[in-house]
């Protein structure tokens, strides 16, 4: 009888922990999510119309360079959106149910936020550039946080 009843707690004790972990994942999204994304989907759009007049012109290191930006911040992005949907749905239980390539897709577009975001982030602590919220918002570095919280709420699980 002991053992149910621990089994019972705990039941309750991690859909607790599930409830706050929504919860504190939906503000991360608001103030966090939503500001990037305001900055960044136009940027992807205006990525994307540069690497095809670049491609047009010519093909190099500039348009492989815009290619790879453009997909990894596209795949990103959307798998971000997905997953995000997941866990404020269905809580962890979603996270674990998700296709292991939204996470590769997750994985990709952190990639692709730091490749463009750190040196923006070093020329400020170096005190080349004094404002870059713009290019933070542009680049997707403070999805960082929101997508770490998906790994570990995926890890705990």
């Amino acid at each position: 009888m002991e053992s149910r009843e621990r089994r019972c707690a705990e039941g309750v004790g991690r859909s607790r922990s599930d409830r706050a972990d929504r919860w504190l994942y939906a503000i991360e999204t608001v103030v966090l999510g939503l500001p990037t994304l305001g900055v960044a989907i136009p940027g992807l759009l205006a990525l994307g119309f540069m690497v095809v007049a670049v491609v047009l012109t010519e093909f190099g290191l500039t348009a492989l360079w815009a290619g790879l930006m453009f997909a990894g911040g596209a795949i990103g992005v959307t798998s971000w959106f997905v997953l995000s949907g997941l866990v404020l749905l269905e809580g962890r239980k979603g996270l674990q149910r998700a296709n292991p390539a939204w996470w590769l897709g997750l994985l990709a577009g952190i990639a692709t936020s730091g490749s463009v975001g750190w040196p923006m982030v070093i020329d400020v602590f170096a005190g080349l550039q004094e404002h870059v919220v713009f290019g933070l918002l542009a680049s997707g570095l403070l999805l960082w946080i929101p997508s770490l919280h998906l790994i570990l709420m995926r890890l705990r699980t």
